[in-house]
């Protein structure tokens, strides 16, 4: 029951913000229907898990002490938003590299390179330094998120570029450093701050929301996108010139400003990893890796 709801909410969600400006307007019975649907299947979902959490041998999938533990919720809330710039990067920097700036597909993904390689260097390195260096979590989040959001800016830049710029690959390596630190950070910290009989469902939980995190965040991207093209290409894109469509300098032009407007929306999912890392802080000696179980390590 508690997958079959979580599943609804997420799929409703994303077919509002994916079908909004392109099949319908906000204002339209399908939106509003599609939106009420979500709120209440999100709403039976928590009611659900927290009925659940205590029957003895249930195992809910959102424990209701979760809410209580702030650390965690920390976590999560990271996870969910780095999700979005994760994936609009991965989807829409490829797409602007072909139109904007007259890459071919192969290069596109090459051009790409410098954010999901570095990415996961990243990670490696930041795992491997937060256990034998016992570096806060805290920090090292702080760190990424400021990187990460600082790369995310940087990249809306690119939008408004003619031709290619060495200081482009910069950019990308730039928020794929800071991807790497947070995401590098968010697995290695689970096992140290869940209780132990939560371990193996909180694995799986931080790393869905950021899956969610990623999927509403292309949603919102590509609705930016379609309501910009409807708007301002009305008349522009007939059937007979629709070939024609890349060859169009007002098409380019509304391209070029929707990219820009996307990873400027991406910005504010980037620095909401701030607030949510500083749940982590707490009196005392911060949360780190050890070698002791979760219970011990706070």
């Amino acid at each position: 029951m508690g997958s079959l709801l979580m599943m609804a909410g997420s799929f409703l969600i994303v077919a509002v913000l994916n079908e909004t400006n392109l099949a319908f307007s906000w204002s339209s019975r399908d939106a509003i229907a599609l939106l009420v649907l979500t709120g209440v299947s999100w709403i039976a979902f928590f009611a659900w898990e927290w009925y659940i959490s205590g029957i003895p041998g249930k195992d809910p999938i959102f424990p209701k002490r979760w809410l209580s533990d702030r650390p965690w919720l920390g976590i999560l809330i990271s996870s969910f938003v780095i999700g979005a710039p994760y994936n609009v990067v991965l989807v829409y920097v490829p797409q602007q590299a072909q139109l904007l700036l007259d890459k071919s597909s192969l290069d596109a993904g090459i051009y790409l390179i410098g954010y999901s390689a570095i990415a996961a260097v990243a990670a490696a390195i930041v795992n491997i330094a937060s256990s034998r260096g016992r570096i806060p979590f805290i920090y090292t989040l702080l760190v990424g998120c400021t990187v990460h959001t600082v790369g995310i800016g940087l990249l809306s830049t690119i939008a408004t570029s003619r031709g290619f710029h060495p200081a482009d690959i910069g950019y990308l390596v730039i928020a794929g450093t800071g991807m790497g630190l947070t995401m590098g950070v968010l697995v290695l910290s689970t096992p140290y701050i869940v209780e132990d009989r939560d371990l193996a469902i909180a694995t799986g939980t931080v790393i869905q929301i950021r899956f969610l995190g990623g999927a509403i965040g292309l949603a919102i991207a590509s609705n930016i996108l379609n309501g910009r093209l409807v708007r301002r290409l009305h008349g522009v894109l007939t059937s007979h010139e629709l070939h024609l469509v890349l060859e169009n300098t007002e098409v380019k032009s509304v391209f070029a400003s929707s990219f820009n407007t996307q990873l400027i929306v991406m910005i504010g999912f980037a620095a909401a990893q701030l607030p949510a890392s500083l749940l982590l802080l707490k009196a005392g000696r911060q949360l780190a890796a050890n070698k002791h179980s979760g219970t011990d390590s706070r």
